[in-house]
């Protein structure tokens, strides 16, 4: 009988050992030194460098944050209030490419609050399926100049009138008690004009879901060089920053607890997909390309359509790319896992020799070598 030897890719004494002293880890900078770096034309004066450097804190996860204002926290998103063309938009944009430099997982993607307004009289509550994950949603209660009402959130529901603003907010509350997503908004208005568009109820779940952050200041819009999505004089976005020695030793960290969780429980976490990613990133051969299309098959399968609701059909389509995606490298993370289960492997980053037929490679799986 035939018979392979099956190695894991990197050697966890090998990576104790390897040498740090070569090279520097390379500074982190603050947000303020971030935004002077990389978006000189950005104005920082007496009306924003309080906020700037305090959502330089919040970004970074200092617990001196929670101090600076009753009821603030980092778990807590962001809600900016101040008045038009005060710079909430674009401190919100820059936080957003701050948080990728950091690497930080806290980053977020972008909506606009009275955009849902047609597609909420359209599809109902369907239309908040896709907005998961931590999001920042521009211009909430966003009002009329004549009528001070925020007419563009008016939408239609079985024949009731309804501010799509208070749905969002109240969607993303209960988003953000079962999962901790993050919800962040701007806004021109001050609490006690939120408190009456919305009522007391929302502002209760605004206040336990958001630290509220005042911007002050004149419209700077007209003050200063406008900006561009692409202008050519812009600087080049910061370059990708190396891992240092501590965040390769969090990642392993982070997928030895998952590998241990499995051998224990036999599960795994919420955040298996990414670790997949992370798997890869560190060489380990997580499923051959064929074993791949097999779970891509097996994922797709089981994709089933959210029942009575009104998703158009790219929706769908995105719907189950993501389902499929998702479960793919689910099905071959917790194969690879039980590969090295049955293969007698206490740790991920090892070198094991284990003696296995080749006839039982799509079964017990590793990194062949060659």
């Amino acid at each position: 009988m035939e018979f392979t030897a099956y190695k894991l890719p990197l050697n966890k004494q090998k990576f104790n050992d390897m040498d740090t002293t070569k090279k520097e880890t390379p500074e982190i900078l603050d947000f303020t030194s971030f935004i002077k770096n990389y978006f000189p034309l950005y104005e920082i004066d007496g009306h924003n460098s309080k906020v700037i450097a305090h959502l330089g804190l919040w970004a970074n996860r200092i617990e001196k944050f929670n101090g600076l204002d009753h009821g603030w926290h980092i778990d807590r998103g962001i809600i900016l209030s101040g008045p038009v063309g005060a710079g909430k938009d674009e401190i919100f944009k820059i936080l957003r490419k701050y948080l990728s430099y950091l690497r930080s997982p806290y980053g977020y993607t972008h909506q606009i609050v009275w955009k849902f307004s047609d597609l909420f009289s359209n599809q109902g509550y369907a239309c908040f399926d896709d907005i998961k994950g931590n999001i920042y949603f521009e211009e909430l209660g966003l009002t009329d100049e004549r009528s001070g009402q925020p007419t563009r959130e008016l939408a239609k529901y079985y024949g009731n009138t309804v501010l799509v603003g208070a749905e969002i907010i109240t969607e993303r509350h209960r988003i953000f008690k079962n999962n901790g997503y993050q919800s962040h908004f701007s806004t021109n208005l001050s609490e006690d004009e939120l408190e009456k568009i919305y009522g007391n109820r929302c502002m209760s779940r605004l206040y336990e879901m958001c630290n509220f952050v005042v911007i002050t200041g004149k419209d700077r819009r007209g003050l200063k060089a406008p900006q561009f999505n692409h202008n050519l004089i812009q600087p080049a976005p910061p370059a990708a920053r190396e891992t240092t020695m501590d965040e390769h030793k969090e990642n392993i960290k982070i997928l030895e607890a998952e590998y241990k969780l499995f051998c224990d429980q036999g599960i795994t976490s919420e955040a298996v997909s990414i670790n997949y990613n992370l798997l890869k990133v560190y060489g380990c051969a997580v499923a051959t390309e064929e074993e791949m299309r097999i779970f891509m098959e097996l994922a797709g399968g089981s994709y089933q359509a959210p029942v009575l609701t009104e998703f158009s059909k790219s929706q769908k389509l995105r719907d189950k790319d993501h389902h499929t995606w998702a479960l793919a490298r689910k099905l071959a993370v917790e194969k690879f896992y039980s590969n090295l289960k049955s293969s007698g492997c206490k740790t991920i980053f090892t070198v094991v020799d284990v003696n296995i037929p080749k006839d039982k490679l799509l079964e017990n799986g590793g990194a062949k070598i060659e």
